[in-house]
């Protein structure tokens, strides 16, 4: 199986390091080489209305997202993606985790969490975190649903 992810960062570098951390995680969590299985495919986007253009006709398994990205946030991308029939688990990620905060009250990353994001991470962890999940397990997927 494939897993499909689709990932949302207006900073195209993270975007890619994010992508190509999943496509080098995914086969060797489950035992394989990189060039006998393809176990990952990652779509990535600049902004969150090509993403949630993406989640409305395809189906994706993984949604990894900045938080503060033009126009439409990550937080309001995640509120549609839980809006779908079969919504994807949700990775969000910002700043440093802390250093983003609405007036004196909560973190986006906390925000995030609150309002459907599976997972939140500081921006600077994202990758190694995503390996964590990967490597224990938490990000499989079972397609006959």
């Amino acid at each position: 199986m494939v897993v499909r992810a689709l990932v949302c960062d207006d900073d195209s570098v993270m975007g890619r390091i994010v992508g190509d951390t999943l496509i080098a995680t995914f086969p060797r969590a489950a035992g394989v080489t990189l060039e006998s299985s393809e176990a990952c495919e990652a779509v990535i986007t600049r902004n969150a209305f090509d993403a949630l253009s993406c989640l409305r006709r395809e189906k994706f398994d993984l949604l990894v997202t900045d938080i503060l990205l033009p126009r439409m946030d990550g937080i309001e991308l995640i509120l549609e993606a839980r809006r779908l029939d079969v919504p994807p688990k949700i990775v969000a990620y910002s700043g440093d985790g802390e250093l983003g905060r609405f007036a004196s009250g909560p973190s986006f990353l906390e925000v995030a969490k609150t309002l459907g994001a599976d997972w939140a991470f500081s921006r600077r962890t994202v990758s190694a975190e995503l390996v964590d999940l990967i490597v224990q397990g938490k990000l499989s997927f079972d397609r006959d649903t």
